[in-house]
């Protein structure tokens, strides 16, 4: 929850994202938490019409940097950002839908195993399209109808449960170590 607290007031801060964004990287490379930076509670930053100017700096265990000119800039922070923004939806997802997220993974792979598909590259989170796990349903269905249609079920349920915390939730869907 406090990742989350961290991104939300990263985007609710008045300074330009960008210097918002270096001065969490900086946290971060130094070894601190860029989750206990609070934008205008331990560290403000002002704009003095030639550039953002750390005003307050009080991030435990980090030491100031001397001024805005030492934070790193660029795509190199800008990568790490989307990273480190995705790594923290993903910690900050209920358990319910960790859960969830893996029986369906498990379900794919279960679907794949009973139609005697072997697949040596399948990755830990099996994104099939629609289509393709449809197909592979049918298939299912010509050899054992009551395992297509309660795999086709369990699918349908598990997906119906992952909808309630996220319509979108194929698009950010992992594999959780639980």
């Amino acid at each position: 929850m406090r990742y989350l607290v961290a991104l939300l007031m990263t985007a609710a801060c008045v300074q330009a994202a960008a210097p918002a964004t270096r001065v969490l990287y900086f946290v971060n490379q130094t070894g601190g938490d860029p989750a206990s930076v609070q934008f205008d509670k331990n560290v403000r930053l002002v704009d003095t019409g030639s550039g953002p100017k750390i005003v307050l700096w009080d991030v435990p265990g980090v030491p100031r940097p001397y001024n805005m000119d030492a934070l790193v800039d660029g795509s190199v922070v800008d990568a790490w950002y989307e990273e480190y923004r995705a790594a923290q939806a993903q910690l900050n997802k209920p358990a319910e839908q960790k859960l969830a997220e893996n029986q369906y993974f498990e379900l794919v792979k279960a679907v794949l195993t009973a139609i005697g598909d072997e697949r040596k590259d399948l990755p830990a989170t099996p994104k099939l399209s629609f289509q393709e796990l449809n197909t592979l349903i049918e298939t299912l269905s010509q050899t054992n109808l009551n395992a297509a249609t309660l795999f086709s079920l369990k699918l349908l349920s598990t997906d119906a449960l992952l909808k309630r915390f996220d319509t979108l939730w194929w698009d950010n869907a992992k594999y959780h170590d639980l």
